[in-house]
């Protein structure tokens, strides 16, 4: 993007981006160049539907639609327009991407909620456009699932690092399940009780699993009970050794010696 922004005509005033694993409608583009014109904002957002191709892609899109999967988030699930944190990249002023000196290249993943936290602090407003969503298409296999979302918790921890932001319940859970996973189920042939949030949380999933069966009315829900907790577990993971190799990376404090110099 940086790239090819950096290639862009001086002349032009607006940037749109367009993803892979994507569709849009024949008419994307004009409709959301008039709302960036209309609303005279510095970005506009979409709603990313997700949809699948084949049955387990199903499942991930019935998964990543609901509440459960992905938390909430407003560009995920609302339906009303209006101004946001954060939202799916679609259209930018130039000259604020450029002033912000685009994305950090030192991200992988969660380079545009990076990027939304500065134009935010500079003042810039970002509108969700929710009448032009746009259809995604998630992984196909478990396995990818699992290293999108390793790499989707690493990229949040990056940023969670740079600028201290204050996690919502969404980011805290996966990353507190991760740890749990990790930390008390060895110990729960000592103490079954430890085991308890577990089948509680298999319960929720388990729950979810025959509600969206009642609402789509699909053998592929059996792929829910999968990816619910891979996508989970594995952004848990990314998040929590994110963190933990930042802090290890991080320079050592110096310390000051009794002549008051310091090492």
């Amino acid at each position: 993007m940086n790239a090819a922004v950096a290639e862009i005509d001086p002349r032009a005033r607006y940037i749109l981006r367009l993803d892979a694993h994507s569709s849009y409608g024949d008419t994307f583009v004009a409709d959301i160049l008039n709302e960036i014109v209309h609303r005279e904002v510095d970005s506009v957002v979409v709603r990313l539907r997700s949809v699948g191709q084949t049955c387990f892609q199903r499942a991930v899109a019935y998964v990543s639609n609901q509440a459960i999967g992905n938390g909430g988030a407003r560009h995920r699930m609302g339906d009303a327009s209006g101004f946001v944190d954060h939202g799916h990249h679609a259209i930018f002023k130039r000259e604020t991407f450029v002033a912000l000196n685009g994305y950090d290249e030192d991200f992988d993943t969660n380079e545009d909620a990076e990027f939304d936290h500065r134009l935010r602090a500079k003042g810039g407003r970002i509108w969700l456009a929710a009448n032009l969503p746009i259809d995604y298409y998630p992984r196909a296999s478990l396995t990818s699932l699992a290293q999108q979302y390793y790499r989707y918790g690493r990229g949040r921890a990056r940023n969670f690092m740079k600028h201290r932001q204050r996690l919502r319940l969404r980011q805290l859970l996966p990353a507190l399940l991760f740890l749990y996973c990790l930390l008390i189920l060895p110990f729960g042939d000592a103490d079954p009780y430890l085991v308890l949030p577990l089948g509680l949380y298999a319960g929720v999933v388990l729950l979810s699993a025959v509600r969206l069966l009642l609402d789509y009315r699909s053998l592929c829900i059996v792929g829910v009970l999968a990816a619910i907790p891979a996508m989970h577990l594995a952004w848990g993971c990314g998040f929590v050794t994110g963190c933990l190799a930042k802090l290890l990376a991080a320079p050592a404090m110096p310390v000051e010696a009794p002549d008051g110099s310091k090492s």
